[in-house]
Parts: structure tokens; C-alpha cells; sequence
């Protein structure tokens, strides 16, 4: 089971951020310590990130702070979207395009950009 937390944070220059608190509901022990933890913010219905940041089980919880900068690819980022979904994955396999049997993810809800530029939420994986 996944859980999410959402709130709202103000951003005084007007760049689009997403803080991400992520953390692990109970101890570590189904995941290895040395297992990818990606963070990423897609488009809705997509899954090509605009804004990504990769970290490792051992470092959870952590904040991650998501910018306009953290791009794949130049031409596809958060400040061309009008709404973003962040997904935070643990993968197994060490790869974020493929499937491992251990593979967990949770996404928040679509968070829109047409009333404010940075969103705060907490996103908590479950096994």
C-alpha cells in the first residue's frame, strides 16, 4: 500500500519547483540499502520525466526539491506543462524503465501550475 501527503508552498520568483519529502513507512528491511530511489515529474499520462533527481534507499527519508533545471531533455520540462504528476520509484532492477518483481512506486495526484509555481508533498512508500 502507498500513501500520499499533499500541501502547498508559495515560490517568491515564480520557477516552478516541487519539493518532495520522501520516506519509507517501515524499516528497510524488504529493500536493499543500495537500491535506486527515483524521483521524477512526468506529465499526466506520461512517464518521460521533465524533472528527475536519483537517490538510494540509505538515504531515505530525503527532501527533494524537483526545478525547471533537472531536465532529461531540453525541450520537454516542468515550465512548459500546465499540470505534473511526481512519481517516486524504488527499483530493483537498477533500471527506471524496467519492471523488477520487487519494484514499488507511488504518484501523487495531478498538481496543477495555473495558480501557483511550487507545490510541497510527501510521498511515503509501502510495502
Amino acid at each position: 500500500m502507498l500513501l500520499f501527503i499533499a500541501g502547498l508552498l508559495l515560490n517568491s520568483d515564480n520557477s516552478r519547483t516541487i519539493t518532495v519529502s520522501v520516506s519509507l513507512d517501515k524499516p528497510v528491511q524488504p529493500f536493499s540499502q543500495d537500491w535506486p530511489v527515483y524521483v521524477f515529474a512526468a506529465a499526466p499520462g506520461t512517464k518521460l520525466p521533465l524533472s528527475s533527481y536519483t537517490t538510494r534507499i540509505s538515504e531515505l527519508p530525503n527532501k527533494v526539491i524537483l526545478t525547471e533545471d533537472m531536465y532529461l531533455l531540453p525541450t520537454h520540462t516542468i515550465a512548459d506543462q500546465p499540470e505534473v504528476v511526481v512519481t517516486v520509484k524504488v527499483s530493483s532492477s537498477g533500471d527506471p524503465h524496467q519492471k523488477g518483481p520487487e519494484d514499488v512506486s507511488v504518484s501523487s495526484p495531478a498538481l496543477s501550475f495555473h495558480k501557483q509555481s511550487s507545490h510541497q508533498l510527501g510521498l511515503t512508500i509501502k510495502r
